[in-house]
């Protein structure tokens, strides 16, 4: 089932419209759970950037080099700015809380890397407006639109990029530009890991709805049919003669 033939089977619901579930509810697993996807798209980044100068560092375009200094940069950005080391986290985070999630994953998920506190809070709020903008009635609305819809809104919100922007110590316009362009991509790959997840949750659901609506289907049929064979009528009982009726 596509994006699109799942928006025709969700009604939309005005009454629902308003109740986005609110990170600030949520409690430490919860938290500690969006830090560790922040975390991971995080890592998504990076892995992408080390691809490809791994792949074309030894290209002869001119081009594809100015590329991969460029990718290059873009990790030491990520690198000295975003990401920390565990222990470092354990002695000074303000919220220790949300780092179990990640540390409890670390050696079943070769890779994961854990987060400042201040790239945590960017996250809460990405989360925040993927909570608003990634949910059944926009489904209904916008269909197969619904992700590029979602990633145009937040990339504009000028509340969020500013909050990205001041993660890094910038040094010079060309820095800004390419904070900029991991701004993008990082709302991308946490927006469309969010549609993702949401849509399996979705057909889950709608499976199991499925399933339990042809079954009460099926067992109300049985109980139709025996009904019927049970059923004794009134011109049977007329013509039957026989002596102990």
């Amino acid at each position: 089932m596509c994006v699109a033939e799942i928006s025709t089977s969700v009604p939309f619901n005005e009454e629902e419209e308003s109740h986005a579930l609110k990170v600030s509810d949520m409690g430490p697993d919860g938290r500690g759970k969006i830090r560790y996807l922040g975390g991971w798209a995080t890592h998504k980044l990076l892995e992408k950037s080390r691809r490809y100068v791994v792949e074309n560092r030894y290209s002869t375009s001119r081009e594809v080099l100015d590329k991969v200094v460029k990718e290059m940069k873009k990790i030491t950005l990520l690198e000295d700015n975003v990401v920390v080391s565990s222990q470092f986290m354990q002695e000074t985070s303000e919220v220790p809380e949300t780092l179990q999630v990640t540390e409890s994953r670390q050696y079943r998920e070769r890779g994961l890397l854990n987060i400042s506190d201040s790239a945590y809070e960017f996250f809460l709020l990405l989360q925040q407006h993927r909570n608003d903008h990634i949910n059944f009635n926009r489904l209904a609305q916008l269909g197969s639109d619904l992700i590029d819809d979602s990633v145009a809104s937040v990339t504009r919100n000028e509340v969020v990029q500013n909050m990205f922007l001041n993660l890094f110590w910038l040094d010079n316009a060309e820095e800004r530009v390419l904070v900029l362009e991991l701004y993008h991509d990082i709302v991308l790959q946490y927006l469309r890991m969010g549609v993702g997840q949401f849509l399996r949750d979705f057909r889950k659901d709608y499976k199991l709805k499925k399933s339990l609506a042809h079954r009460k289907a099926v067992l109300q049929k049985k109980e139709k049919a025996n009904v019927k064979k049970m059923k004794v009528h009134m011109p049977q009982i007329e013509q039957d003669k026989s002596r102990n009726k």
